[in-house]
């Protein structure tokens, strides 16, 4: 059994009850006296690089999802957002992975971008300067590709990624490949994935507004979504990704909790509380309660 940092993930000694890390570097969120949260292996639980989407939901649920809830919702920070972003962009992702596997693609990991998906936002406790673009320019000098750059928050997600995955045991190789597709630009299918769960959110945008019908949101997403959604983009798929990105938009409506007592004070069940939704209004969430309840990972090596 072993203890983190609900700040830093840093290794922690239960024993003095702070974070050595915190209070060495003069942390100003916590001062080292932030809640401490214990990593503990189940006995005869598959290796953290094998496990199927169930066992990882008891890892997101009693360790990661409390330690946002430490690390944002608390008298310095108050973001109430932050668990909502990552609970519904764990949801885009299992159901856009699962789509993709259906339709035949391979050489997909689970694991990684569940992983990824669930740490990606430990990071962002602060707004940095936003980072430059790369232009590359071809042998032509016509086209231009412009790369994305890589914020100081995300860096910070990358590393915590990294220290966290090495604490309950995966593999070096593995911790690292996780914190690479957070810390590089989203140029690897899962990270592309990972990319496109977390713009879907930015639909909660659009939450208050009211739409005449399907076109008509879409219209409005568009600007909102700024051409880096990259789903389903081929004209084969074009009814899944509109699908998913009308249902993205009414879930945004039907969980705008942050100011909701109800959902501050929700510890262990955050997803769930989401999941349930989905499972309460199926007839209006096909694509979403299709793809995404109906995991395909257990059948795919990870």
């Amino acid at each position: 059994m072993a203890w983190i940092c609900a700040c830093c993930f840093a290794p922690a000694d239960k024993d003095d009850g702070t974070c050595a890390s915190c209070k060495s570097h003069g942390c100003t969120d916590c001062d080292g006296k932030k809640q401490l949260l214990k990593v503990a292996k189940e006995a005869g639980a598959p290796a953290p690089d094998a496990e199927d989407y169930g066992d990882f939901l008891s890892r997101f649920e009693d360790v990661l999802l409390p330690a946002y809830r430490q690390h944002f919702e608390n008298d310095q920070r108050k973001r109430f957002k932050t668990r909502l972003h990552v609970v519904r962009a764990m949801v885009f992702s299992q159901a856009m992975l699962n789509y993709r596997i259906r339709a035949g693609e391979k050489d997909l990991s689970p694991a990684n971008l569940r992983y990824a998906v669930a740490l990606r936002s430990f990071g962002k406790l602060k707004i940095d300067p936003e980072a430059e673009h790369v232009i590359h320019i071809d042998d032509s000098g016509e086209a231009a590709v412009v790369v994305e750059g890589r914020s100081g928050w995300i860096r910070r997600s990358a590393g915590a990624a990294y220290s966290y995955l090495k604490l309950i045991g995966m593999a070096e190789q593995r911790a690292a490949a996780i914190s690479g597709l957070l810390r590089a630009a989203p140029d690897k299918p899962e990270g592309q994935l990972v990319r496109d769960a977390y713009v879907l959110d930015r639909l909660h945008k659009l939450a208050d507004q009211k739409f005449a019908d399907a076109p008509a949101f879409l219209a409005a997403a568009d600007p909102v979504l700024k051409g880096q959604f990259t789903f389903a983009q081929e004209a084969a798929h074009k009814d899944a990704r509109e699908a998913i990105i009308c249902e993205a938009g009414l879930l945004m409506k039907m969980t705008s909790w942050q100011d909701d007592p109800g959902w501050r004070k929700q510890g262990h069940g955050a997803l769930a509380r989401v999941e349930k939704i989905l499972d309460n209004y199926e007839d209006v969430f096909p694509f979403l309660v299709e793809f995404y309840f109906e995991d395909q990972t257990h059948a795919y090596k990870v």
